[in-house]
């Protein structure tokens, strides 16, 4: 297992020239459902959007239908469900690999995708991210879903994470599997971020 390298082509991303002609893409998935990816990819839109000030779309390629809950929620439903504006994010719904191609030659500065191991592109489309974020599992019904995901990871640059693991499965995993599992900060609202929390995001997420 690989730590994530932030960098593309031997350049950091956090320069201004390459921000200006690369979209960023993020991806982030997990082993299972119930685990925080699509709570994180609004947390990471929110970071990117209104942290930082980049355009940033969140993509949902899980299938989950859980963009079509916010977007009833945010009052958007008289509009095209499958592409909405929120407090400076714009979601999108990615039913294919084309569609969300699309997103990736479009005028953003950073795309974050919400995604599933389980689809038929997921786990392909996760590989082709330039910042990979896996959402780590220690419940006792879910860690093996955890092991097959990072085992699968072997050879691939990620970045680990979980929301309030178990201690003593956390650290088996990290022993492992040779890895660090950085726990993300508890925000009951994804899109009304602490301070702490931004400086997390910023600590692991690259701009």
């Amino acid at each position: 297992m690989k730590f994530l390298g932030f960098n593309i082509n031997g350049k950091s991303l956090s320069d201004s020239k390459l921000r200006g002609r690369h979209i960023l893409r993020v991806g982030i998935i997990s082993g299972s459902r119930g685990t925080g990816v699509t709570h994180l990819a609004l947390m990471a839109g929110n970071y990117y959007a209104n942290g930082i000030g980049c355009s940033t779309a969140v993509a949902e390629c899980s299938g989950h239908r859980d963009f079509m809950r916010i977007c009833d929620e945010t009052n958007n439903m008289a509009k095209d469900i499958r592409h909405f504006s929120y407090r400076g994010i714009d979601f999108c719904t990615c039913g294919s690999s084309r569609e969300l191609s699309k997103l990736f030659t479009g005028a953003y500065e950073a795309v974050v995708c919400d995604m599933a191991n389980d689809t038929e592109n997921g786990f392909a489309e996760f590989i082709r991210c330039d910042v990979r974020v896996v959402v780590c599992s220690t419940e006792i019904y879910k860690v093996g879903r955890t092991r097959n995901l990072l085992e699968r990871l072997e050879d691939i640059s990620v970045l680990p994470v979980a929301f309030a693991p178990d201690r003593h499965e956390k650290k088996r995993l990290e022993k492992r599997y040779g890895i660090r599992i950085s726990e993300v900060p508890t925000e009951t609202n994804p899109l009304s971020m602490q301070t702490s929390t931004l400086d997390w995001m910023r600590g692991h997420f690259p701009y």
